[in-house]
């Protein structure tokens, strides 16, 4: 089964269903990625990074019941002081960006989810990188 790196804005897209500087609502998109997993389309990778993050921006309540309904469709990609090592040096401008591609190939992730791809490209991958809407 098809294993993906979700990024954490990718989270936060569907847990508070947001709009781009345009008005247009990608939480929808993103929500849909969550459904898809927990209907067997794929597995999801969820990082600690990811999980420190959300914490900084939303009450942990708000993501429970995600996490619960997906609790069979998520792999956990715990990091370390090395996998933080990795990322400085591989990128001085994308910190954030190259921690989720260490993470990414870590647990050999098959595509990573993100809404950032032109700083997830110009760290570099392996992985393709893909948008929400371009997976579902």
């Amino acid at each position: 089964m098809i294993l993906i790196y979700v990024d954490t804005n990718i989270f936060l897209d569907a847990i508070k269903n947001r709009t781009n500087l345009f008005g247009k609502n990608i939480g929808k998109k993103a929500s849909k990625i969550f459904v898809e997993s927990i209907s067997c389309k794929f597995y999801i990778a969820v990082s600690t990074w990811t999980l420190h993050e959300l914490r900084k921006q939303i009450q942990p309540e708000h993501v429970k019941m995600l996490f619960t309904m997906m609790r069979k469709k998520i792999k956990i990609v715990k990091h370390d002081e090395s996998d933080i090592e990795k990322a400085n040096n591989r990128s001085n401008n994308h910190y954030d960006d190259a921690l989720h591609i260490v993470l990414a190939e870590k647990c050999s992730a098959d595509i990573i989810i993100t809404r950032n791809t032109d700083h997830f490209n110009e760290v570099g991958t392996d992985i393709p990188v893909k948008k929400p809407e371009q997976l579902v």
